[in-house]
């Protein structure tokens, strides 16, 4: 049983559907036609047939894949990582080895957009910074050749798109208010901005349509939103929301060029977007026990989607009568805990590379027919649990670490799954005690401290797992805290004599 939700601007409606269907093995579905997906991050490509499962490769140090790109043969992968500094890492997607590693400046953290040029000579990362920084990489010695600070309030940079000729990038924010900042690639140089409205705020994703008229960038806002900006003039054009939804995570531009497709995380669920009527759309959910759908792939006869969850599985749909078919098997190690970043090169048709962006991370190929996956790449490991809380539902945990730099990592305790793992700070020592708000909101976390780090006390939003505040000082460490709930404060122990 399927629940199909349809909106028609203007004219609001609900539409329920009750559809009987057979299940059968995903593997023995029929030949899927051209595969649709990404040639490089944010344009669209409709190559051949796809999707097989092939190969493990083992990064020990190279953690957090936040972003990356493929080369058009399929035979070239670099992803950006969410480390401070960030690392690239280039890796030969025909053996699944790591060719080289470039770990950049001072400042050049959290790398978490990237888009490739039409040269395939440069590649340019987005820094997850205030301000935001734009890093041009020489793709084939790998070496740093140049950088863009942005202006204030263009930081955060979340996701990225490219024209079809890949001369012009759009780099998107997570912020509030949210930016679109227009990079002229060929002379390395921010040549416009748009400011988008209050409400389209926390820009996670974005995908330029073929001709590159139009980007479609999704906002994880309450509710849900994608919003249509001009890409000729950079203006805005309009946004449609999904009430009851959060997080569109990514999005495909289906071959003929009629439908945007965009999952949806959080209840999972697929969105088909008329693109000639914007705001005229219809939802898909996915079954009850499959959630956080984060990212995206469609064969090039726009018949097949392949949504990937975070605990590593693919969902299946066909799109012909945009029905769900069942689920297949996990596309990382078992241990996802971060959005993967799937990739398909342009013309490589039978393969896609996702790459888990948790520790540990993971480098899949996947195939589509037979419908397949290979052993993964694994990379580092969290180590060194020093304190929790646990939400008031007893649904989640949050771990931190004893680590320099400190992370913190979710667990859903219904599933024993680890969800997410963030890097705290950079610059504060590792972690001792925590606390939770009233509301489940906000973890506290209070660190270690010595006469050159100082001692913190961080205020994580337990969302995103990011620092919202910190409280410093010159104590010697914070090894406990008690909260009260009822006035929303709370007293630090320390080590200080």
């Amino acid at each position: 049983m399927n629940l199909v939700g349809s909106k028609r601007k203007g004219m609001p409606r609900t539409l329920i559907v009750l559809v009987l269907f057979l299940c059968q093995s995903i593997s023995e579905a029929g030949p899927a036609t051209n595969v649709a997906g990404y040639d490089f991050v944010g344009t669209t490509s409709y190559p051949n047939d796809g999707l097989v499962n092939a190969g493990r490769i083992e990064l020990e140090q190279d953690v957090l894949i936040d972003c990356g790109f493929t080369n058009r043969a399929g035979t070239l992968a670099w992803y950006g990582t969410n480390t401070s500094p960030g690392r690239i890492i280039k890796v030969d997607l025909s053996n699944l080895q790591k060719v080289e590693t470039l770990v950049l400046e001072e400042g050049d953290d959290f790398l978490s957009a990237a888009v490739i040029d039409g040269d395939e000579r440069y590649g340019y990362f987005g820094t997850k910074t205030e301000p935001g920084k734009i890093i041009k990489i020489d793709l084939e010695t790998m070496k740093r050749v140049g950088e863009i600070t942005l202006p204030e309030g263009e930081g955060n940079l979340e996701t990225a798109i490219v024209n079809p000729n890949g001369t012009t990038a759009y780099f998107g924010t997570y912020s509030a208010p949210a930016h679109i900042v227009e990079i002229d690639l060929m002379s390395f140089s921010r040549t416009r901005g748009l400011l988008l409205p209050a409400n389209e705020s926390l820009l996670i994703s974005g995908v330029a349509d073929a001709a590159g008229q139009f980007g479609y960038f999704g906002s994880q806002t309450i509710p849900a939103k994608i919003v249509k900006v001009d890409l000729s003039n950079l203006t805005r054009v309009d946004s449609v929301s999904f009430t009851g939804y959060i997080g569109p995570r990514q999005g495909v531009i289906e071959p003929a060029g009629v439908y945007l497709y965009y999952c949806l995380s959080t209840p999972a669920g697929l969105v088909r977007l008329d693109l000639a009527n914007f705001g005229d759309y219809d939802i898909l959910n996915l079954p009850a026990g499959q959630v956080n759908a984060v990212s995206l792939l469609i064969n090039g006869g726009g018949t097949e989607a392949h949504m990937g969850l975070l605990d590593g599985r693919f969902a299946q749909i066909g799109l012909t009568n945009f029905l769900y078919k069942g689920v297949h098997a996990s596309q990382g190690p078992g241990t996802v805990d971060d959005v993967p970043v799937a990739l398909r090169p342009a013309d490589l048709p039978n393969t896609a590379f996702v790459a888990h962006g948790g520790v540990p991370g993971a480098i899949v190929r996947v195939n589509f027919l037979p419908l397949e996956r290979s052993e993964p790449l694994l990379l580092e490991d969290e180590s060194h649990l020093s304190t929790a809380i646990v939400d008031h539902d007893g649904r989640y945990a949050y771990y931190a670490t004893d680590t320099v730099p400190p992370r913190v990592v979710k667990i859903d305790l219904e599933r024993l799954k680890r969800l997410q793992s963030r890097i705290l700070r950079t610059d504060v020592l590792g972690v001792l005690s925590s606390a939770i708000d009233g509301g489940d909101l906000y973890g506290y976390f209070g660190t270690r401290g010595d006469a050159t780090s100082g001692t913190a006390l961080m205020e994580v939003n337990l969302d995103s797992l990011y620092v919202d505040r910190t409280l410093t000082s010159d104590l010697n460490g914070y090894p406990s805290i008690a909260f009260d709930e009822s006035v929303n404060r709370g007293w630090l122990g320390t080590r200080t004599t």
